[in-house]
């Protein structure tokens, strides 16, 4: 259970750090330019390594073929979630690519 725990919770770090990377973009068009950016950046760059370690340490229970699935869904239906409060338009094929994705992670699991 903890292995899975993980894996969801490095695919959550994958989805905080791809929000920072979007919320870092309009504070400086160069990363060099404004310390909230560079902080910003910091900030993805340590929570994508967070993610990565996270999914390593899964990766020793749990098969590749079951856990990258895993990991991608929850990732992509947590980026959603912020495309929604943020107010991203959100286009039907991109709902219907999403859910097929997520879709076949729950089918792969099962």
């Amino acid at each position: 259970m903890l292995y899975w725990l993980l894996l969801v919770a490095s695919g959550t770090c994958g989805a905080i750090a791809s929000v920072l990377l979007k919320v870092a973009a309009p504070i400086s068009d160069s990363i060099s330019e404004s310390l909230p950016g560079i902080l910003t950046y910091g900030a993805a760059v340590v929570v994508y390594g967070l993610g990565f370690v996270m999914y390593a340490i899964a990766l020793k229970r749990l098969p590749l073929t079951l856990a990258y699935p895993v990991m991608i869904a929850t990732t992509m239906i947590e980026v959603w979630a912020w495309g929604l409060y943020s107010g991203e338009p959100l286009l039907l094929r991109g709902v219907l690519g999403a859910g097929f994705i997520v879709l076949g992670a729950w089918l792969i699991v099962r």
